[in-house]
């Protein structure tokens, strides 16, 4: 069953939302620093499906996210620049991860070789093991940074 423009209007702000990494409480004093008074219960209230979408409070929501009501709203038109933007998005934030993921084992491998030193096969196959996977990872970081930067998201 096709989502309804509203549905997807809420869906899409949610989405935001937390991919900033904002509680509605934020978003509403993100709003309100930008001259839209939106109380965090009435983010509540839209999100819920409680509650529709004032006009300004749509042109607000688009300049918050750095994007068009258009694509907020779902229009045909723009289901692909909504895609395209959560796969940017999404590749960014995935490569960061990696990042401390790999600064993480990297600082690991470095003090049980520290600790540890050559020795015997098992510790071999450890640091070949290791080092493999920071390999990958870094590999992986790459990747993800050459697809986020094939489309670079707006400011």
């Amino acid at each position: 069953m096709a989502q309804s423009v509203s549905e997807r209007l809420r869906a899409r702000l949610r989405d935001e939302r937390e991919r900033h990494g904002w509680s509605m409480r934020v978003m509403a004093t993100q709003l309100t620093n930008r001259g839209v008074i939106v109380h965090p219960s009435t983010i509540a209230k839209i999100e819920g499906g409680k509650r529709g979408v004032q006009a300004d409070e749509l042109s607000a929501f688009a300049d918050l996210f750095g994007t068009s009501a258009d694509i907020l709203l779902g229009r045909a038109n723009s289901d692909l620049a909504w895609a395209v933007s959560r796969l940017t998005s999404n590749a960014q934030k995935m490569a960061a991860d990696i990042e401390g993921l790999s600064r993480r084992l990297r600082s690991e491998f470095d003090d049980v070789r520290a600790t540890v030193g050559p020795g015997g096969d098992a510790v071999d196959e450890l640091f070949a093991v290791a080092g493999s996977t920071i390999l990958q990872l870094v590999v992986a970081q790459d990747w993800l940074n050459k697809l986020a930067n094939q489309f670079p998201l707006p400011g």
